[in-house]
């Protein structure tokens, strides 16, 4: 019990008295777990609506110079198709790929819904290549109509819209969410149910084309308006993009990019119906517009991922910097002067160079710290620091706050003289700081140094130069201070 107060004698029964005592302090919650970067959630920025505001113009612009030419036939050339049909594939299967990402990561049913109808139209083109006349099945394998294409096309401009205000509906009205458990059952089943409506759809317009309303007069003209399918997926894409936009009013990436994605969606249909001829200059057009609806998403989503990719790498950068840099000082910390001098140490036995060490401790510095307080003691150490800084002029030199209010400059390839100069330099940098001791008039804030001086031999560790050189340091307290002291066996050495 010695040192201890009177008053902790019987600190253990004090213990149990006041633990049965409630805490008066009131209850504070947990911090809110941080939800992760995410293109869902994350909000537009003005480059981003300016970005969706050009394209949106230039989706119009080329919108109204199709309707004026849209009725001017062009060369058929049915293996355009190919290339059209694997770019909205590629682009279609890669964007419900990264939704479903971004589901794994939120768990937002909308997200999955989207992500579904991306998938389902990526693999609904796939049977839209399949079935198109001249393409692929040039011979009668399956019972390919000339309508089993167009209807193709009608049920992937209803599904994508329907998914779309699914989604603007769910998003908007209540964010429902999976529980992280289940996220990959959801992806599992959700994805299995696009290769059953893409299988199923492939079997309608096949082998059950017939049982359908005719949608083609002749082999090449195509006749959505009179039937009335055409302006109710035109309608349902309309309806999408009104929700988009005025029910959710664009409030994060996704919805932006989204918006603008229907609204080309729109504007494909809307040429499909104005030039309702294959192989026109708007059935051409038309699709050129629908590869922009189909990869607006995922433009944007791949810029995200660059953008994010990018700022990850700067924090990356920041938490290296930070973790070998001393906060207060800027200087290095004792974890990067540990590894410099090893490495440093290693190169000098190898090559039989000298290497010195400064060990540098500010004099009656917890006097100082005493009477003006942490924050004064806090700018002593500060500027104590940047005066070593100044001295550093080769980069294999570091200098580091070593511990407190003690420093540790080292000095490759600087034999004994030489590191005696950077010492004064320094000595004589900090008095000229002319920062004054408290309590002292004539007095100011000094330091002392250490210096030792190795040839580091075989078998010989590192730390015998930092016990020389704080040896030398001790001498330098004891002897008076403000002062620097060498360690003579080193310097022998």
């Amino acid at each position: 019990m010695e040192g201890r107060p009177a008053s902790q004698a019987f600190m253990p029964n004090s213990i149990e008295v006041t633990a049965a005592v409630p805490d008066p302090r009131p209850t504070v919650p947990p911090p809110a777990r941080r939800a992760p970067p995410s293109f869902v959630t994350s909000r537009p920025t003005p480059g981003n609506f300016t970005a969706a505001a050009t394209i949106v113009g230039l989706l119009l612009a080329a919108c109204v110079l199709t309707l004026i030419v849209a009725r001017v036939d062009l060369p058929h050339i049915p293996e355009l198709l190919v290339a059209y049909d694997a770019a909205v594939i590629i682009l279609n299967l890669m964007t419900a790929y990264l939704l479903f990402s971004q589901f794994t990561v939120t768990g937002t049913v909308s997200v999955a819904v989207l992500a579904t109808g991306y998938l389902v139209t990526g693999l609904l083109v796939i049977v839209n290549v399949l079935c198109f006349p001249g393409v692929f099945l040039r011979q009668d394998l399956f019972q390919v109509d000339p309508a089993s294409p167009i209807w193709v096309y009608l049920i992937c401009h209803v599904i994508f819209p329907a998914s779309v205000c699914a989604y603007a509906v769910l998003d908007g009205w209540r964010r429902l969410s999976v529980p992280a458990a289940r996220v990959n059952l959801a992806v599992s089943l959700l994805s299995a149910l696009a290769v059953l409506i893409a299988v199923g759809v492939f079997v309608l317009v096949t082998f059950g084309v017939n049982m359908l309303p005719p949608l083609v007069v002749t082999r090449n003209f195509i006749d959505l308006q009179t039937s009335g399918l055409g302006p109710a997926a035109w309608l349902l894409n309309a309806t999408a993009l009104l929700l988009i936009v005025a029910g959710l009013r664009c409030r994060s990436l996704i919805q932006l990019w989204v918006g603008v994605a229907i609204l080309a969606s729109l504007f494909d249909m809307t040429i499909t119906l104005y030039s309702p001829q294959r192989y026109s200059a708007g059935w051409y057009l038309s699709r050129v517009i629908s590869v922009c609806a189909a990869g607006t998403v995922l433009a944007a989503m791949l810029h995200e991922i660059t953008v994010l990719y990018a700022r990850i790498a700067r924090m990356a950068d920041q938490l290296e910097e930070a973790a070998i840099t001393d906060a207060l000082t800027g200087l290095a910390n004792r974890r990067q002067f540990n590894t410099a001098l090893t490495r440093e140490w290693h190169r000098a036995r190898r090559e039989k160079q000298p290497i010195s060490l400064l060990m540098i401790d500010i004099d009656l510095f917890k006097g100082y710290n005493d009477r003006l307080g942490h924050l004064a003691g806090d700018d002593c150490i500060r500027n104590v620091a940047m005066a070593l800084g100044c001295f550093m002029r080769r980069p294999t030199d570091v200098a580091a706050r070593y511990g407190g209010e003690e420093f540790a400059v080292l000095l490759p390839g600087t034999d004994d003289p030489g590191a005696m100069t950077v010492a004064k330099y320094v000595r004589q940098a900090v008095a000229a700081l002319g920062m004054p001791y408290p309590g002292e008039a004539n007095k100011k804030v000094s330091i002392s140094v250490g210096v030792a001086t190795f040839i580091p031999a075989q078998g010989q560790a590192e730390n015998s130069l930092i016990a020389a050189a704080d040896e030398a340091l001790y001498r330098a307290k004891h002897a008076g201070r403000d002062r620097i002291m060498v360690h003579e066996t080193a310097t022998a050495a």
